[in-house]
């Protein structure tokens, strides 16, 4: 990705090359990323490549478990009678906030090297993608708007609307202030922390993301009380990161002034999680209304997101900035 040139420096002038803002280091991570042999060439993978690509994915698996975990707990707790804030607010602010700390932080992970770090990827893209999440988003929205979770008898078509709309802007708005939040908490602690040590996470990355999955399936086939509720959710997450993490890495780079991969996710989700609601009215209880509660919470919760979304439109720039 290329960047603003600056005028040469003038007599007694020092030359300085200003970081990328913080709206461009999500493309920059996807960017920069190794790129792999495709299958119509005839080059093998470097053991470096493979060894890459699979640290990468064993990541996004941990991370979007863990993303998941985290999400569903924070809307567990913050369920109550007369809560203030619908409890979807509370893993979007989160995981903005987390997402906003990483992408300005310069310690724990290193400026010319985060970008291609698995664990910067791993935790940026797999814990904050899976933290938010744009289809849940969307459909908390469309029950705003019909008035059916929580039914509110006697509400007005036009306080419908009237809740949507907040609904909208407010978690819009409580994402982006997360976002802002995290950076500051990042120039906050310089110098507070240190950088992490990658070979060894690096090294146990596989074998715990390969365990975690492989025990959430166990665990979703032997435990029946929390089957439907967290335990398929966890065994759903890691696909929807990795099509997630694939479909931005491919589609994002087609337009450059639009961020078409994540916005395709995002749809796609949403189009997927309206099926899948749909279909647990017409299977209410039972196996099936269990899988497809997983679908919804984890393939569709991690395909799309929230917090991405909020940096790349932080980083659209209007005709105003254009002409600038």
């Amino acid at each position: 990705m290329q960047y603003q040139t600056h005028p040469p420096a003038t007599a007694g002038q020092t030359e300085t090359t200003a970081p990328p803002p913080l709206e461009h280091q999500l493309s920059i991570q996807i960017e920069d990323l190794p790129s792999y042999p495709s299958s119509s060439t005839l080059q093998k993978p470097t053991p470096s490549q493979l060894t890459h690509f699979v640290q990468l994915h064993s990541y996004l698996i941990i991370f979007s478990i863990l993303g998941t975990l985290s999400r569903l707990g924070l809307v567990s707790i913050t369920t109550y009678e007369a809560a203030p804030l619908p409890p979807l607010f509370w893993p979007q602010f989160a995981g903005s906030l987390i997402m906003g700390f990483l992408l300005e932080d310069e310690t724990l992970f290193p400026t010319p090297t985060k970008t291609t770090t698995p664990l910067y990827i791993g935790l940026t893209t797999g814990y904050c993608g899976s933290v938010t999440t744009f289809s849940l988003f969307i459909l908390s929205a469309f029950e705003q708007l019909s008035n059916t979770a929580p039914v509110h008898h006697g509400r007005k078509i036009r306080d419908d609307v009237a809740a949507m709309l907040a609904y909208v802007i407010g978690t819009l708005a409580i994402s982006l202030g997360g976002l802002q939040v995290g950076t500051h908490l990042a120039v906050f602690s310089k110098g507070l922390l240190r950088k992490l040590p990658f070979r060894w996470t690096d090294a146990l990355a596989v074998p715990v993301g390969l365990g975690m999955w492989v025990a959430s399936v166990i665990m979703a086939m032997l435990i029946k009380k929390w089957r439907g509720d967290v335990l398929l959710a966890c065994v759903f997450s890691p696909p929807g990161a990795v099509v997630r993490f694939w479909a931005s890495r491919l589609g994002n780079p087609m337009c450059r002034a639009f961020p078409l991969g994540t916005f395709m996710v995002n749809i796609l989700g949403t189009a997927v999680l309206a099926g899948l609601f749909a279909g647990r009215y017409a299977h209410s209880g039972g196996n099936t209304c269990d899988v497809l509660k997983g679908l919804g919470d984890g393939f569709c919760g991690c395909l799309t997101t929230v917090s991405t979304f909020v940096v790349e439109v932080r980083g659209l720039r209007s005709g105003f900035q254009r002409k600038l």
